[in-house]
């Protein structure tokens, strides 16, 4: 029997959807979630209150209610709710501005994060970044989406209200294959170079450094890398958007060639239910052995993206795939 969908608000558990989407992922900073309770309740809970959605006791979301849609007609009864994980508050918001100087990564997210309830994690060896500010009017999301460039850092909720941040390869294998003709329902390979350049430099200057760097100095930051799958001639310039080092400039563009092959390919899969062979849940930032014929695919991908779509009748997880090493800093891309 599969698991109820519960939704719990103010104490209280609801369940028996006509349909859900939750929606999940690291290229995007918060989850998201729709769930259609059609016309078997007179009463509803009303928006922007905390919420947890789950997989029977499994959280999937932690968050809150922002949108109802409810229709009563002759031909139509059906009420919609809508609402997102904590960490979406920082899209919509703005940031206090603020300065940061020689400061620890996790700490300026979550002096971003705390006022709205966000905290943040990470396994990686961070530096410490040298020089960054929070400008007015700048969402939290946009601080952090930069802050993320300048890092070279993936930031993505886990759904829960904390922020991950990470790079490189993911250290979590899943326990069930991905495998054409038995457990795949469908798949799509997406191959797009338009966005992959064969030379990327990134310029950037180092303020308040006049007393260690000349002015000609100053102005000229930059590092380089190479994606050896362009053969032609392609180079993209970046600039940075804070003030950075060498050290910095060279994983920035290592950084950017990075993201740019991971978005050049992509394999979407459907599977049937939520779970894998275990029972556990499909999730971001996990490895899977991927066999496909028809694609030609015999290897180990990473999932970035998850959406749980399900009905009375169905459920179903639609995931995003790319290369295991698509998040790490290679000086040259050769995949």
């Amino acid at each position: 029997m599969a698991e109820d969908i519960r939704l719990t608000v103010g104490g209280k558990i609801w369940t028996g959807w006509e349909s859900v989407t939750i929606r999940t992922g690291v290229e995007f900073l918060a989850g998201a979630f729709s769930l259609n309770v059609g016309s078997q309740w007179q009463g509803m809970m009303g928006t922007d209150q905390p919420c947890a959605l789950s997989l029977g006791e499994r959280p999937l979301v932690n968050g809150y209610l922002d949108k109802l849609h409810s229709v009563n007609d002759t031909d139509q009864q059906s009420r919609q709710l809508q609402g997102w994980d904590r960490a979406a508050d920082l899209s919509a918001c703005t940031v206090e501005p603020a300065q940061f100087r020689n400061s620890n990564l996790l700490a300026i997210i979550n002096a971003i994060g705390q006022p709205f309830g966000v905290t943040a994690t990470s396994q990686l060896p961070l530096q410490p970044v040298r020089w960054f500010d929070l400008f007015p009017g700048e969402t939290g999301s946009e601080a952090l989406d930069r802050l993320g460039r300048t890092c070279a850092v993936l930031i993505f909720s886990n759904g829960l209200g904390q922020l991950q941040v990470t790079r490189g390869r993911s250290a979590v294998r899943s326990q069930t294959a991905l495998v054409e003709g038995e457990n795949i329902v469908s798949s799509e390979l997406r191959v797009d170079r338009t966005q992959r350049f064969s030379h990327y430099q990134a310029l950037g200057q180092l303020a308040g450094m006049s007393d260690e760097l000349a002015p000609a100095q100053r102005c000229a930051i930059a590092g380089e890398a190479r994606d050896r799958q362009i053969k032609r001639h392609r180079p993209f310039t970046l600039l940075s958007e804070s003030s950075v080092d060498n050290a910095q400039c060279q994983r920035r563009a290592q950084w950017q060639a990075a993201v740019a092959a991971a978005r050049g390919w992509r394999l979407l899969v459907r599977v049937k239910g939520w779970t894998g062979i275990k029972g556990e849940l499909w999730r971001p930032w996990v490895n899977v052995p991927v066999r496909s014929g028809w694609h030609g695919i015999d290897e180990t991908l990473l999932v970035i993206g998850c959406t749980y779509t399900g009905s009375r009748s169905a459920r179903f997880t639609d995931l995003e795939l790319v290369r295991a090493d698509a998040y790490e800093l290679q000086p040259d891309r050769s995949d």
